[in-house]
């Protein structure tokens, strides 16, 4: 997600979810895959989730 990131720049809160839309978009998830989505913000603000890929979206 660097190379990605690298073009786009900070998103703010939306830099997980822009990353998990791009690898369900590039193919590089597949159902049965599971990611893990972390972020941190100022101070001790961590946050974190696993998230498991059911099935290809359909958008």
């Amino acid at each position: 997600m660097l190379d990605l990131g690298r073009t786009l720049g900070h998103l703010g809160a939306c830099d997980q979810f822009l990353s998990l839309t791009h690898l369900l978009d590039s193919g590089a998830l597949a159902p049965g895959d599971h990611v893990l989505l972390t972020g941190n913000g100022a101070g001790i603000s961590l946050a974190a989730a696993v998230v498991e890929v059911l099935e290809h979206p359909a958008w």
